[in-house]
Formats: C-alpha cells, structure tokens, sequence
C-alpha cells in the first residue's frame, strides 16, 4: 500500500512530525508488518563565519573546523573553499541543534570565543536532496505500508483506509493523504 501526503505550507518540522504521527497510527494496526515513510525534507546545520570578522580577529579556519570536529563523535560535514584551497569540515554527529553548535568554543589569541560571536549558525534545508516527492504539483512526502505475510493485503488496505478516515479529522488543515 502507497500513499502521498502533502502538506502544503507547513514547516520541514511540522511535517516531520506529522509522519511520525502517521508511521505511529497505521502501525498499530492489526495486519500492518511496517510503515516506511520516504521524501521529508533533509536538513542539516549550517555554520557560516563572517569572513570580515574572522579575518580581523585572527581565526584560523582550522580552529573552527576543530571545535566542530573535536566535540563529540565525527561525521562529515562539508567543506570550506579558502585561499588555500578545499578544506574538508567534519561536524559532531551527537550534537544537533543549532544552540548547541552556537555554543561551541573556540581559543584564540588568549580568548574564548563562541562560534555564534562570530558566525551564523541555522538550520535549513540541504540543497541537494536525495530525493525528492511531488504529487498532484505539490511537494509530498510518501508512506509505505506493507502487510504480514500471513494477512490478506486487501483487508490490510481496508483497515489502514479505514484509519486513515478516522485521523482525517485530526490532520491539519490542507493535509492531503492520497492513495498511489
């Protein structure tokens, strides 16, 4: 069983929410084996010093790649282009929110700056997804559901509709949930 639900409006953080509010309802459902969920917006945390101010107060750039890279456990992150060319930026996979970067310190020329003095730190869409869903025109995300090997995939596709009816009420307004 496949559906696309698009919501029209909201934010990446609504939306996400709103899949997990799906995946959990239809779950539950007796027959139903797993619910995939596939094309919510990617994010990620952007960390974007001001070159004017960096540079006037002496911030080496492998000073900011190491408070990210040295924080917690390492994943990639990016990269910087400098005058010296590529530099490969890896990120602390167990910190994830945007204050929390923010807060990262780094020690130069006797003082501890916060990245957030002179950076700014925000969270946002990845501009190359891996996927991307549109349905009817509209951006979408879609809902997998696959039944028991031991049920009738048919009854299973009646109950999960059947559920579906029921949360109608509870969606948000403008939240389409259409069958493909």
């Amino acid at each position: 069983l496949f559906y696309a639900i698009s919501a029209p409006g909201y934010l990446d953080a609504d939306v996400h929410r709103l899949s997990a509010f799906l995946r959990r309802q239809i779950l539950a459902l007796e027959g139903v084996k797993d619910v995939s969920i596939a094309g919510l917006a990617e994010e990620a945390i952007f960390v974007e010093p001001d070159l004017a101010l960096v540079t006037a107060l002496g911030i080496p750039p492998g000073a900011i790649a190491g408070a990210l890279a040295e924080a917690d456990e390492i994943v990639a992150g990016g990269s910087i282009i400098s005058g010296e060319g590529r530099q490969l930026i890896q990120r602390p996979g167990g910190r994830d929110t945007v204050s929390e970067i923010a807060a990262l310190s780094i020690g130069v020329g006797g003082e501890v700056l916060r990245l957030s003095d002179f950076a700014d730190i925000k969270r946002a869409r990845v501009n190359d997804p891996r996927v991307l869903i549109r349905h009817n025109g509209a951006d979408a995300f879609t809902m997998g559901v696959a039944g028991l090997s031991t049920e009738n995939i048919v009854e299973i596709g009646k109950r999960v509709d059947a559920r579906l009816a029921e949360l109608e009420s509870q969606l948000p307004l403008g939240v389409t949930v259409s069958p493909i």
